[in-house]
């Protein structure tokens, strides 16, 4: 267990230039920010770690998808930290960080499901949707393997049941979503 955040986050001298927070639901402002936040990180090249602080219900899964392709393409190595709550489209990006470099406050609530979407279109636009659903659910999927290193079978009958699945830190570090917990 990590003894504190700012112990964590200290250990860099640019505090205030290599991290960012994301608060609130995730949406394209804010990942927009995110999103150059790391290009602008990576082109100038003066850091050697990235935090990214995550602190969010959930939201756009478009937005955190585009997020994801960010963090996993940055050449610099992308630490997450949670606070408060990560769930959803939240928790992706919060597991989303480098192995091992993913943490959680020992206070921070999570929340994994199944991904929610509507349609009111006409009936071929309808039967076209359910293939991107199709598709959507098994991005989804595939992220929680490759992040957690788990089963198909343990990710959909443990993390994205039917109903909400909520996690304490202790069990988000049991089932990998996490790396490591620290106390604020």
């Amino acid at each position: 267990m990590l003894s504190n955040i700012y112990e964590q986050l200290s250990e860099t001298e640019y505090l205030t230039l290599n991290s960012h927070l994301i608060y609130g639901e995730i949406e394209d402002s804010n990942v927009e920010k995110a999103c150059q936040w790391i290009i602008e990180a990576n082109l100038e090249n003066k850091h050697p770690n990235l935090h990214l602080i995550i602190n969010s219900v959930g939201g756009s899964l478009t937005s955190a998808w585009s997020l994801i392709d960010f963090i996993s393409t940055s050449r610099i190595p992308i630490s997450t930290y949670g606070l408060g709550q990560s769930a959803s489209a939240g928790l992706l990006l919060l597991m989303s960080g480098k192995r091992g470099c993913r943490y959680a406050s020992e206070n921070l609530s999570l929340m994994s499901h199944q991904f929610a979407g509507g349609m009111d279109d006409t009936y071929h636009n309808i039967n076209s949707m359910q293939i991107e659903f199709k598709n959507t659910h098994e991005r989804y999927l595939n992220h929680y393997i490759k992040c957690t290193g788990l089963t198909k079978k343990t990710v959909e009958n443990k993390l994205l049941s039917p109903t909400n699945t909520w996690l304490t830190a202790d069990e988000a570090l049991k089932y990998n979503l996490i790396d490591g917990i620290f106390t604020v």
